[in-house]
C-alpha cells in the first residue's frame, strides 16, 4: 500500500463506497461523473492547503476500487495514481472550485436521471424555488449554469459567476454538481434530495401548476435551519439569512401566472 494511501485509508474507502453507491442509483453511467475529497485541510492566515482524493478518468465509479483513487497536492500534482490510470480530467475544475471555496470539503458531479431532465428542460428553474422545506433548509436554491464542452476553461469560467453564492449548480444539458463543507457521504445524500425534489417536481408540473412556499414561509423556516445547524448556501457571510438566498421577484411573478 502506498503511503498516502495508508494515510488516508479510511477517507478512501468511504469515497469508494459512495462511488458504489452512484453507480447502483444509475446516477452515473460509463464514465461518467467524479467525486473528490479535501484531506489534510489546513489555514495559514490567507493561505489554504490540501491534499485532494479524486476519482480517476475513463472508468465506472460503480466498478471503482480503493486502488483506483487517486491522490493529488493543492496544486494538482499527483502523489498516487493507480499505473493505469490517472485522475479525472475535470481536476482542474475542482481545483478550482476547493480554490475559490475553502469553506468546503467535497464535491461531487452526477447525473441523477431526473435531475438531468431538469436541465435538459425549462423547469430546471424550479430547483431555484423554495418548493419543500427539507430541500429549502438543507441545500437552497439550485443555480442554473449555462452549458459548456465538459473539460474546458470555459465550463470553469461558467461556474466563477455562482460559486460564491451557492452549493448545487444545476449544469444545463448535462448534471448536477453539489460541493459541500462535510464528506461526500452527505454530499451525496443531498444530491439524492435533489433528485427526489426534481421527481416531485415533474409530477407536480403534470397535475398542475407548481406552487411555490412563500417569502414568510421561509422567513419561518430560518428557524428550523439555525436549530439543526445547517450552513447558508455559498461561502459563509454571503447571504444573511435563509429567505436572501432566493429571487423573489421571479417566484413571486411566477406565482401571478
Amino acid at each position: 500500500m502506498h503511503e498516502f494511501q495508508k494515510k488516508y485509508e479510511t477517507q478512501i474507502k468511504k469515497m469508494v463506497a459512495v462511488c458504489r453507491k452512484m453507480g447502483d442509483d444509475k446516477y452515473v453511467t460509463s464514465h461518467g461523473g467524479n467525486i473528490s475529497l479535501a484531506v489534510d485541510r489546513s489555514f495559514d492566515k490567507k493561505n489554504v492547503k490540501s491534499n485532494i482524493l479524486i476519482t480517476p478518468t475513463k472508468k465506472f465509479k460503480g466498478e471503482i476500487e480503493f486502488d483506483d483513487i487517486c491522490i493529488v497536492d493543492y496544486e494538482g500534482n499527483i502523489l498516487y495514481a493507480p499505473k493505469s490510470g490517472k485522475p479525472t480530467g475535470e481536476l482542474p475544475f475542482h481545483l478550482l472550485l476547493f480554490h475559490e471555496r475553502p469553506d468546503i470539503v467535497s464535491i461531487v458531479h452526477a447525473h441523477p436521471p431526473h435531475t438531468t431532465a431538469l436541465a435538459m428542460s425549462d423547469a430546471g428553474k424550479y430547483l431555484s424555488y423554495p418548493l419543500l422545506p427539507e430541500t429549502a433548509t438543507e441545500i437552497g436554491p439550485v443555480c442554473i449554469v449555462p452549458f459548456a464542452e465538459p473539460l474546458t476553461q470555459k465550463l470553469a469560467d461558467n461556474f466563477r459567476k455562482y460559486m460564491d453564492k451557492y452549493n448545487a449548480f444545476l449544469m444545463e444539458n448535462h448534471g448536477i454538481t453539489m460541493i459541500y463543507p462535510e464528506d461526500p457521504e452527505r454530499t451525496i445524500q443531498l444530491i439524492d434530495l435533489i433528485e427526489c425534489t426534481s421527481k416531485s417536481i415533474i409530477a407536480a408540473l403534470s397535475s398542475g401548476k407548481l406552487k411555490s412556499l412563500s417569502k414568510d414561509d421561509v422567513t419561518d423556516l430560518e428557524n428550523t435551519r439555525t436549530t439543526r445547524n445547517m450552513p447558508l448556501p455559498g461561502k459563509p457571510g454571503v447571504w444573511k439569512s435563509l429567505v436572501d438566498c432566493y429571487n423573489w421577484k421571479e417566484i413571486e411573478n411566477h406565482q401571478k401566472r
